[in-house]
């Protein structure tokens, strides 16, 4: 007899009478060809874990790519809600400014986000479609932060100034 650890056989206790979720050469779960059908919710909830693995491991694209799937797929899951500011640093990292204004954007129209948060959110939306080029979508978020944050009055003058630079 072997002595070393034991391996649950298929069907086990251990899997609960189902077979393994089968893994990635990585060790992420693998989703599509030869995967078992799971319960929603447990799906939703592997599907979101292993973006959070992705996106502690900086592996951007594949994060990304994952997040977008949950969204997509999972639109009314409490989690989704958390989904915008996960992929705007994930597009930030990766160099995609634009999308990441898009996700910041996403963020200042939350109404669930703090007003703080969702002010700041616009800023950065703003700056990050500058730094990708998009005069036009900056100028615009510029004028949406203008209208909705007259205050703090330094923020403000500073939003109207970049306006005006935009000109």
């Amino acid at each position: 007899r072997a002595t070393g650890p034991r391996r649950p056989r298929r069907g086990s206790v251990f899997f609960g009478g189902l077979s393994p979720l089968l893994y990635d050469s990585e060790g992420l779960p693998r989703y599509g060809e030869g995967a078992r059908p799971r319960p929603a919710g447990v799906r939703a909830n592997a599907q979101f874990d292993a973006a959070a693995l992705l996106l502690e491991m900086q592996d951007w694209p594949r994060a990304i790519g994952v997040l977008e799937g949950f969204r997509r797929d999972y639109p009314d899951n409490p989690l989704t809600a958390t989904i915008p500011r996960r992929l705007a640093g994930a597009y930030e990292a990766s160099g995609q400014k634009v999308a990441a204004a898009v996700e910041y954007e996403r963020i200042a129209d939350a109404p669930a986000e703090p007003a703080e948060a969702r002010r700041q959110a616009l800023e950065q939306a703003a700056d990050l479609y500058e730094q990708g080029g998009d005069a036009a979508r900056a100028a615009r978020t510029l004028e949406t932060f203008v209208t909705r944050y007259p205050e703090p009055v330094v923020a403000a003058i500073e939003a109207r100034q970049r306006l005006a630079d935009f000109a």
